[in-house]
């Protein structure tokens, strides 16, 4: 009940675009869900950020976590990376277009 309201209220208020992060285990549900409210108020596709560590490469795409509404897919989990002698702990993911952030163009 929770996301469905809180999906219904920032479409209705309409200044902001709810985007979904989830675990795979429950993407499918969510998705369903989801979609389906996107649709009554004739608001696209939802973007959906799935996070599943099995499979995960950088050179992959969302879609490969399993499923083909996955705009972003978070695998890498508590890395560490250096960049310019300095190391830090991030997690990585790759997404379908170079900023999730900025609208759909589809």
């Amino acid at each position: 009940d929770y996301y469905r309201a809180w999906v219904r209220a920032l479409l209705d208020d309409g200044r902001f675009r709810p985007a979904i992060y989830c675990h795979w285990r429950n993407a499918a549900e969510l998705h369903a869900d989801v979609r389906e409210i996107f649709a009554e108020r004739g608001a696209g596709e939802p973007e959906f950020w799935v996070a599943r560590t099995a499979g995960f490469a950088l050179e992959r795409a969302p879609a490969d976590a399993g499923f083909g509404f996955a705009t972003v897919w978070q695998g890498a989990l508590d890395v560490a990376r250096s960049w310019n002698g300095v190391t830090r702990t991030i997690d990585e993911n790759v997404a379908a277009r170079p900023s999730p952030s900025a609208p759909p163009t589809r």
